[in-house]
């Protein structure tokens, strides 16, 4: 069951204050749904064309990613049948390696037990992230809006 959901700008350290008191309200309302897994998506992660691309990496920046939850993810994507691919960075084993995390400030870790990252789907010449299209559909609400 989805407990929270969240569209958020950035929140660079150099933000107006208002923003930023946002951004902590934001936190405080996540920690206060108590979500037991959470799953990250962003534009500012690896670019595949075309695909979605889910971290399977066991870490990401400092944050555990919990690569059961990414494999599911993986494999909801799958059967829907969107372009989706598995990404790592760095060692040949994704139980050992750790993806890096380069964008914005960092953020104390998110309360929860579980958590996966994953970029959106791009065309080449598309900018605009095609996110909420699988979710609508992974979560069994086609006529939702994001």
């Amino acid at each position: 069951m989805i407990v929270f959901a969240a569209i958020a700008p950035h929140g660079d350290v150099d933000s107006p204050p208002e923003l930023l008191a946002a951004m902590e309200e934001l936190g405080r309302r996540f920690e206060a749904a108590a979500p037991e897994a959470a799953i990250v998506v962003t534009p500012h992660n690896v670019h595949v064309e075309g695909h979605f691309a889910v971290v399977t990496a066991a870490r990401v920046g400092e944050h555990e990613n919990d690569r059961e939850l990414a494999a599911a993810a993986l494999g909801a994507l799958r059967a829907e049948g969107l372009p989706v691919v598995g990404v790592s960075y760095g060692g040949n084993d994704p139980a050992q390696a750790e993806h890096p995390l380069d964008w914005g400030r960092r953020s104390r870790s998110a309360s929860c037990a579980r958590s996966a990252s994953s970029s959106s789907a791009r065309r080449a010449t598309d900018r605009s992230p095609s996110t909420f299209a699988w979710a609508r559909r992974w979560h069994g609400s086609p006529g939702a809006s994001p």
